[in-house]
């Protein structure tokens, strides 16, 4: 149940722009809101069921693309995937790893069905996940009452092929760089280009998420950037952060042993539930201030708390 105050719809304000009304609220104001916004919301809970999503959407999801990539003669696809996993694992979890994706390999060459099973899990788990999504971002916004089943569970399906394919582009985009580089046979350009790259493909695609996610009409795209770029800058921080950490902790892989790489997996998957709900609290609280809602906890009944907020809305537009 959210606590978060209600935020009215505002399409039909004309106000200054995203960057003017940031300045204007200053971005410590925003920032503080914005946490005690998704505090209210229970967004770390949402946080937490989309990270444990993730993992459930990841493991299947790297066992389909390694099959589509055996059935297919893609030896680009195989051998990105294969070098993103052996660098991102730490210590004895790469050898693991390998053998894992030479199993994947010897059954993707007859059997078809263990490519499909991989497929339907990883979308059956990226569904659930943007449904996570969504009911968060109701719950963020104010909202008590979410989609009907069926339409939600259907808009969470084309959000994870559509937003998820996005978001693989993006991971894939930084995490594989070195790999890329030898295939394209240039490691200098690539190196470079692939920031900006897997940047614009997160920004678009937790934007387009923003938009599409909550029961509500959500202002122009351009109003959402903010909490997409926030979403983004959480996302990159916490990945090359814990990437670094396993990178350098010896004493992280000696504890786990092999299963170091499953826990870091874990610890990802966590983080970047977090930092999609911190972006959707980000753009949440800048139509609050665009609104005039500065409340961000209701401390009434439901009812007083929106009609409070349409009133806010009523003296803008006036």
């Amino acid at each position: 149940m959210s606590n978060a105050t209600p935020i009215p719809e505002t399409q039909e304000l004309e106000t200054e722009s995203p960057k003017e009304l940031v300045a204007q609220v200053t971005l410590r104001r925003l920032a503080t809101k914005s946490v005690q916004r998704l505090n209210a919301a229970d967004g770390f809970s949402y946080a937490r069921s989309i990270g444990f999503q993730l993992v459930l959407a990841a493991l299947p999801g790297i066992i389909f693309l390694i099959a589509v990539a055996m059935w297919t003669g893609n030896e680009t696809l195989r051998t990105t995937v294969e070098g993103t996993l052996t660098s991102l694992s730490p210590g004895p979890t790469a050898e693991l790893l390998s053998e894992a994706v030479d199993q994947a390999e010897d059954r993707a060459r007859g059997d078809i069905i263990a490519m499909i099973a991989g497929g339907v899990a990883a979308l059956t788990s990226g569904t659930v996940a943007m449904s996570q999504v969504a009911e968060g971002a109701d719950r963020i916004y104010g909202i008590k009452r979410d989609r009907p089943p069926l339409r939600r569970y259907a808009q969470a399906l084309l959000l994870a092929l559509g937003v998820g394919a996005l978001f693989v582009t993006a991971f894939f985009a930084i995490a594989s760089g070195e790999t890329l580089g030898e295939i394209v046979g240039d490691d200098s350009v690539w190196l470079w280009l692939r920031w900006p790259v897997g940047i614009f493909a997160a920004v678009v695609a937790m934007s387009v998420l923003y938009k599409a996610a909550p029961y509500r009409r959500q202002p122009p795209l351009r109003w959402l950037l903010v909490g997409g770029a926030t979403g983004t800058v959480l996302w990159l921080a916490a990945s090359i952060g814990l990437s670094l950490y396993l990178a350098m902790s010896s004493t992280f892989s000696d504890l786990y042993g092999p299963l170091a790489g499953f826990i870091g997996l874990m610890l990802w998957a966590q983080f970047s539930g977090l930092a999609l709900m911190g972006g959707i609290a980000v753009a949440a609280q800048v139509e609050a201030e665009r609104a005039g809602v500065t409340d961000v906890l209701v401390e009434e009944t439901e009812d007083g708390a929106l009609v409070t907020a349409k009133e806010k809305m009523a003296q803008k537009l006036s």
